[in-house]
């Protein structure tokens, strides 16, 4: 439940770049292509809650980094702060 809600916040934090540019959409095909990457990737555990912690904190990672590469740089502050925003609330 956990990764679920983490996702689906980081998601509209992403769909939510189209206002500031036309030009920053993003699917969410390629949302979960990212997810399932991520999950893959991240440190496997014995541990139920380490594991989930392990999912939050690569996606997170992998999210912010993949979507830094593809906006200009003028609007990666922007981001960086809406990014975190959403994950306080």
């Amino acid at each position: 439940m956990e990764v679920a809600i983490s996702s689906s916040v980081l998601f509209f934090c992403v769909v939510d770049l189209e206002n500031i540019n036309y030009m920053y959409q993003y699917s969410l095909k390629w949302f979960k292509m990212l997810f399932k990457q991520a999950v893959m990737a991240a440190e496997k555990s014995d541990q139920y809650q380490q594991r989930v912690a392990n999912c939050i904190i690569g996606f997170k990672k992998k999210l912010y980094t993949d979507v830094c590469k593809t906006i200009f740089d003028k609007d990666r502050m922007l981001f960086a702060f809406n990014f975190f925003m959403k994950l306080q609330l």
